[in-house]
């Protein structure tokens, strides 16, 4: 293994672990973590993998519910969908992917809210009546894939400096 795993690894596990401190409603790492992890790792597996361990770490915390195969399974496509997209990175392309990696995230886990939860009628109006009144988590869950993208990504940027300007050089 190669210092760049370990501190792209490390960046992810501490992000995660944000998730314990005060914040507000939905304004987590979640989605940033998953993009980060399909940008920068070199496997599909670790871009899985990884973000959804550390987020299990940071669960095993704050407590277990029976939405979390839905939410470590949109972890997980947008982790791939980062992957193929984000391997020559732009901040533009990087832009698109968060936006619709919080598009994604919403539908898939509110949908779910809607099916499981009882609070909604299961019919159109149930759905529509679920999505409008999350519209206020998916506007924080927005902020914060940007906000955490940036910190991710720049410090990712940093450390890859730091480490290249005083890595032994080979003779």
């Amino acid at each position: 293994m190669n210092l760049k795993f370990f501190y792209l690894t490390g960046l992810i596990f501490v992000a995660a672990l944000s998730r314990l401190l005060p914040h507000p409603s939905e304004f987590t790492p979640v989605i940033a973590i998953s993009i980060f992890a399909g940008a920068t790792l070199s496997s599909k597996k670790e871009a899985i993998l990884i973000p959804i361990l550390s987020m299990f770490i940071s669960d095993i915390f704050l407590g277990f519910h029976s939405l979390l195969p839905v939410v470590y399974g949109s972890m997980a496509l947008i982790a791939i969908l980062s992957f193929y997209f984000l391997k020559q990175n732009t901040i533009f392309k990087t832009f698109v992917v968060g936006f619709s990696s919080g598009l994604i995230f919403y539908i898939i886990t509110n949908f779910a809210v809607w099916v499981s939860s009882g609070m909604y009628a299961l019919n159109f109006s149930g759905l529509i009546e679920c999505y409008t009144l999350a519209i206020p988590f998916f506007r924080n869950s927005l902020a914060s894939i940007f906000v955490y993208s940036i910190i991710l990504f720049s410090t990712s940027a940093i450390l890859e400096r730091y480490t290249k300007k005083f890595a032994p050089s080979r003779i």
